[in-house]
């Protein structure tokens, strides 16, 4: 058996929680041995359940603890620095998206990355969503034939559960936080867009609120829709209708079921997935537990148990997917008027 990896998780927030239960149903491949938040009663809550020490810095724990790997699960503004205190002491790290804030801090960070040989990946989630990675999977097969039309959506109330979110300076918002999901699983299916356009709204105080974006390839327009609304009722949901000469694709994690495929006149079908796991709702709606935490740590937790090079959600596309994004929220006029 392999020795298990060693991880030092850096924040105790809800994505935090989301990589603890993954980690914790990862166990055979990994072991959390060590937590780290600013606010000391979070990091002591989640070491709690894993028999693990805790600590109020990063700084403090990768200099107390022997650890293999940190995991960054902490507001975009410090994911840079982070990563660079992980890799400084010679460890792998996996930082949740985006990136970063700034196209000159991914720069430094693969950079570094190449420099020292150390593993780095980032959670752009939708690339080990197992609906998502269903469809990329059936395109670049060619099963349904060309792709004719396609839009995207992620919606939901703003999320004022956490005040940096609101903050351009430390999460780059709506543009950086929610729309990067879907404009990096297009660059992932498609790769690079010829053109992109993109207006947004501003409401009900100067924050950019909602965002529309059409990504130009050369025989189709994608359009992509972000939105937080201020009704903090309006639940969240992520979606897509994806065109087939073949077939029609739609998937809507608001629904029951959430995933169909029409083909012809007949009656639409769920496929079978693979690797899909199915885990009960929280309380709260968030997301504590999918298949595409599980999918993609395990995958990163593969690659520094058997010394494999990280192919997926590299650092130089986690980039280009943060530049993109920057462009689209130019456009728009910035994350704040």
């Amino acid at each position: 058996m392999k020795k298990k990896v060693r991880i030092g998780l850096v924040g105790c927030g809800g994505i935090g929680r989301a990589h603890l239960n993954a980690f914790m149903y990862l166990s055979e491949q990994a072991e959390v041995v060590a937590t780290a938040d600013i606010i000391p009663e979070r990091a002591r809550k989640y070491a709690a359940e894993v028999n693990a020490n805790w600590y109020a810095s990063a700084e403090e724990m990768v200099r107390s603890e022997e650890l293999d790997m940190i995991d960054i699960c902490v507001p975009t503004i410090d994911h840079a620095k982070l990563a660079l205190l992980g890799m400084d002491h010679g460890l792998h790290v996996f930082i949740e998206k985006p990136l970063c804030l700034k196209a000159a801090e991914g720069e430094v960070l693969i950079a570094k990355q190449q420099a020292t040989g150390l593993k780095v990946m980032v959670g752009q989630l939708l690339r080990f969503w197992t609906e998502y990675r269903y469809v990329r999977d059936r395109y670049v097969a060619g099963d349904f034939g060309r792709l004719l039309s396609a839009s995207l959506s992620r919606t939901g109330s703003a999320p004022v559960w956490s005040e940096w979110y609101m903050d351009p300076d430390r999460s780059g918002t709506l543009g950086l936080d929610l729309h990067i999901h879907d404009i990096d699983f297009v660059r992932f299916m498609l790769g690079e867009p010829e053109e992109i356009y993109s207006r947004g709204n501003y409401y009900p105080e100067p924050t950019l609120k909602d965002l529309f974006t059409i990504l130009q390839y050369p025989d189709l327009a994608i359009g992509i829709e972000a939105a937080w609304h201020h009704n903090s009722a309006f639940p969240f949901s992520m979606k897509f209708r994806l065109g087939f000469e073949k077939a029609l694709l739609t998937y809507d994690s608001s629904a029951t079921p959430s995933f169909l495929i029409y083909e012809g006149d007949a009656q639409p079908y769920t496929p079978e997935i693979p690797d899909r796991l199915e885990f009960p709702p929280s309380k709260d709606g968030s997301m504590t537990q999918s298949s595409g935490h599980i999918l993609e740590l395990s995958y990163f937790l593969d690659c520094i148990q058997n010394d494999k090079v990280v192919e997926q959600n590299t650092l130089a596309d986690a980039l280009k997917s943060v530049t993109t994004c920057l462009e689209i929220i130019r456009q728009c006029g910035g994350a704040k008027k």
